[in-house]
């Protein structure tokens, strides 16, 4: 109730709490200390956490998994320095959050150090959630040679898209012979069984010219500044 109002620190719950309109005449003991303890012990309940998650995902059978590194300076023991995406050689963690696309609410959140792989990731995020029958929807920075035998192993279904230089590509390129129209957009399409997997391919030429005037505008700005 008092993190309605936003963050508020906890030394100042107390007052906070003292302000609200409390018609039950509820008196919970709100001393700092106390407060610290009892945030210390709910957050490190993982099995509990994960009670409730998948309690709240009965009929649930698509999940979207995704990770956010996060740079902190606080002395969170499970931090570790690495490169981020620009290079930069500084402490992070990783946010990650796993989430029905059925009921839109959390499986599960965690943090996890840094440095870890992303299939180490993933391996024990599913674990975690213990569901039989899941998709899982990811972006394209999860796509990996390692992860998608994690997932063929654990005969989990998938969809992710490939990465800009992939291999792939070349499989399924030349058989662009269905299309659909999405929101008034021509979008050629074509589907190829690979190996064990499924490749689908979508072209939208509206899009591609699009992001060839970005481009070429883009570089004519700095030309000019030149």
């Amino acid at each position: 109730m008092v993190r309605i109002y936003g963050y508020v620190p906890l030394k100042r719950a107390k007052l906070r709490w003292e302000k609200l309109y409390n018609p039950f005449k509820i008196n919970p003991y709100l001393e700092p200390k106390h407060l610290s303890e009892v945030l210390r012990m709910i957050g490190s309940d993982n099995i509990s956490q994960n009670n409730i998650l998948r309690s709240l995902l009965t009929g649930s059978e698509n999940f979207a998994y995704d990770m956010s590194a996060i740079v902190t300076r606080s002395s969170i023991n499970i931090s570790d320095i690495v490169y981020n995406k620009e290079m930069e050689y500084i402490p992070q963690i990783e946010l990650i959050l796993i989430s029905s696309t059925d009921s839109k609410l959390p499986a599960m959140v965690r943090i996890v150090p840094g440095s870890i792989r992303d299939a180490k990731k993933l391996n024990t995020s599913v674990e975690d959630i213990s569901i039989e029958k899941i998709t899982f929807i990811l972006d394209r920075g999860i796509f990996s040679e390692d992860n998608l035998k994690e997932f063929y192993r654990r005969n989990i279904s998938f969809v992710i898209p490939t990465r800009g230089n992939s291999f792939l590509y070349d499989k399924i390129k030349k058989t662009l012979n269905e299309h659909f129209f999405y929101k008034e957009r021509l979008i050629k399409c074509s589907k190829k069984r690979w190996s064990v997997f499924y490749l689908y391919l979508y072209e939208d030429n509206e899009l591609k010219n699009e992001e060839e005037k970005a481009i070429y505008s883009e570089y004519d700005e700095k030309k000019d500044r030149i």
